[in-house]
């Protein structure tokens, strides 16, 4: 009956309505594998058939959410009824909130007191989380950082732990080592190189957008993933539908941080990217379990159920001012394809960002080589499936600690993260090359796993910042997504390249110590990088340093001027 005023008041009840029939939308897709069964079990269909009925399920969603809505028709009375739906949920859990307080106090035994300040609190945050968009380094920009790491939790198990799901891949499809390589290096590769397709979403949408269209694609390829029964179908489902999906949710959740931290922004950073480290130390052995338990099909379905936590992840990326000061400035220079490719061809002719691109092309061909290999090379060496998720555990265990404490450390002015860098990836390709020497020794084995899982992920501690201080604060989307196409090219590279090496002769302890020169070419190239921007900069100051002495000049020469015309007047007057 009232109209809605822009960005307060009934429009945040219209968000609400949205985010519930995304929590909907969700359910459906987690809830597809499920369909699909009973499909078969009741029409004795063969999975293909049903496979394209819930691939045509799930195009039109998408295409339906693809489409901007018309007022008073169309898809705008299916929003309606989703915010009718999420109203009915909303209604009951405000509303009957009594209810729940009183199940508190029966089962806890609490003092009054306790309960309604619980209750008190779940009500604030229904009306006030809303309201305002977040501000750097204060307030709801620390629910957004919990929701960063949460992300990055379900991100370091499907990409840390990929080697698991490599070794299912091969067991379920007896394939070859090559074969399955390359599902998982497309899909670690689209994994990091969707940048440009998820700095595009949030440029265009919001973070909070791109995290949840993310979760819902990866946990589609993985639960479609667990019911083909060729092989071929897994480069769709898991290599690109799921790569894409963890792609979106990965690199968002790396970008968010920059909107919402500042003075903070490595420390928030290496926070963040810990659940990359928590996410393989906690979930190896219970997904080991699983797969044990409930086999190849149950392994993917429950997979997907985790993926789908992103979408609660998500819903805490609330706008900061900074991501709506940059829509504003966007949306006011009405930025087209030709701008946009403007923007990346300035990119490009960055001499230092050319080197840190270079930098991490190399040092992820040698990252994710290992990340996919090392299970097998340990099963090769006598080492049980059970060991390997603990050396997996290990290896995420100290990647949580070496994160944050890498960002701490590059929290201060005075230090080059550039040539933090260096040393990280110089130290993890010296390692890389003498493990194969000690690789029976388990003792070596935990000793590498605690290596790997810490100096592999650090570096993303400080993308923002080298970013930030190579192009501006206003390229870091642009900036961030071009750097993970690079990422991206070598993911794809590395994990084939050890398959190559592996099936023409070599072994490998081989392929190991290729890793491990690439990484040591990575690290010069970084080196590189920060010597190109330290020269840049020199040469700024020392244009500036002209300018000021022009300047200074030209103000002389006026003064000079000024009183020469004043002595003629004199001498003329007299």
């Amino acid at each position: 009956m009232i109209v809605t005023t822009p960005d307060h008041g009934w429009a945040w009840i219209v968000v609400v309505g949205d985010f519930g029939a995304h929590c909907l939308s969700g359910y459906f897709f987690y809830t597809i594998g499920l369909i699909q069964m009973i499909l078969i079990e009741n029409f004795k269909s063969s999975i293909l058939e049903t496979s394209w009925i819930a691939g045509v399920f799930l195009s039109l969603i998408l295409f339906a959410e693809m489409l901007p809505t018309s007022p008073d028709k169309g898809w705008a009375w299916f929003v309606l009824a989703g915010s009718v739906g999420v109203h009915i949920i909303m209604g009951y859990c405000a509303y009957a909130s009594g209810m729940i307080h009183i199940a508190l106090l029966e089962n806890f035994n609490g003092d009054l007191l306790t309960t309604t300040g619980i209750s008190a609190l779940f009500l604030a945050l229904i009306s006030g989380s809303e309201m305002s968009p977040t501000s750097s380094n204060k307030g709801w920009a620390w629910f957004v950082l919990v929701g960063s790491v949460g992300e990055h939790i379900v991100m370091g198990y499907c990409a840390y732990a990929s080697g698991m799901i490599h070794i299912a891949l091969l067991e379920n499809f007896n394939a070859d080592l090559l074969t399955t390589t390359w599902i998982s290096a497309l899909f670690l590769a689209l994994m990091t190189g969707s940048g440009p397709i998820a700095s595009t979403i949030i440029n265009r949408f919001s973070c909070r957008v791109a995290m949840i269209l993310g979760s819902l694609m990866l946990s589609t390829g993985l639960v479609l993933t667990g019911f083909v029964e060729d092989i071929k179908w897994t480069y769709l489902t898991f290599g690109i539908l799921s790569g894409i999906g963890l792609g979106l949710c990965y690199n968002t959740g790396l970008i968010v941080i920059a909107f919402n931290f500042e003075q903070k922004r490595n420390m928030a950073c290496g926070i963040a990217i810990s659940g990359g480290g928590i996410g393989p130390f906690i979930l190896t052995p219970v997904f080991q379990f699983i797969y044990e338990k409930y086999n190849y099909s149950g392994f993917f379905l429950l997979l997907g159920g985790l993926a789908l936590q992103n979408c609660v992840f998500g819903a805490t990326f609330r706008p900061s001012k900074t991501e709506l000061a940059m829509k504003t400035a966007n949306s006011n220079r009405k930025e087209r394809l030709c701008d946009s490719v403007s923007s990346y061809m300035e990119i490009v002719r960055s001499g230092s960002m050319l080197c840190l691109c270079l930098g991490f092309f190399l040092a992820n061909i040698s990252t994710y080589l290992l990340y996919i290999h090392y299970p097998e090379f340990c099963l090769h060496t006598k080492s049980s499936k059970m060991e390997v998720s603990i050396f997996l555990s290990i290896a995420g265990m100290s990647g949580c600690f070496t994160r944050v404490l890498f960002g701490m450390a590059n929290n201060s002015h005075n230090i080059d993260e550039l040539i933090m860098l260096f040393g990280v990836f110089s130290l993890l390709g010296l390692g890389t090359i003498i493990f194969p020497l000690f690789s029976s020794y388990t003792t070596a084995k935990v000793m590498f796993a605690s290596l790997l899982g810490g100096y592999s992920g650090c570096c993303w501690a400080v993308v923002n910042t080298i970013v930030i201080n190579i192009l501006g604060h206003e390229k870091l989307a642009h900036g961030v997504g071009y750097l993970m196409v690079y990422v991206g090219v070598g993911t794809f590279i590395g994990p084939p390249l050890a398959g190559f090496i592996i099936n023409y002769g070599g072994t490998y302890g081989d392929s190991f110590t290729v890793a491990g020169i690439l990484l040591i070419m990575g690290a010069f190239s970084c080196l590189c990088s920060t010597m190109c921007r330290r020269a840049v900069d020199t040469k700024a100051n020392i244009g500036d340093l002209e300018l000021t002495v022009t300047a200074e000049e030209n103000r002389q020469t006026i003064l000079v001027n000024n009183r020469t015309e004043e002595n003629d007047s004199f001498l003329l007057k007299k």
